[in-house]
């Protein structure tokens, strides 16, 4: 990525289905599902869906925890 002298680095937000998947370890088609029954919040910009980090860290924890299936 090419910087000029006063540009700072862009940190992305969110995931898009495919880096979440990656994120977490499964496949997109899994982010889907889970997105579709409401057990990953998204939100959908344009047609894209976008998942943010701490969303998947806590659907993950849930799952340790045994509160989410």
């Amino acid at each position: 990525m090419k910087q000029s002298h006063n540009s700072v680095p862009i940190q992305p937000r969110g995931f898009r289905i495919e880096q979440a998947a990656r994120y977490i370890g499964v496949s997109p088609w899994f982010v889907e599902v889970a997105i579709r029954s409401k057990k990953i919040p998204a939100h959908k910009l344009g047609r894209h869906y976008v998942l943010f980090q701490e969303d998947l860290d806590n659907y993950i924890a849930g799952l340790r925890n045994g509160s989410a299936a």
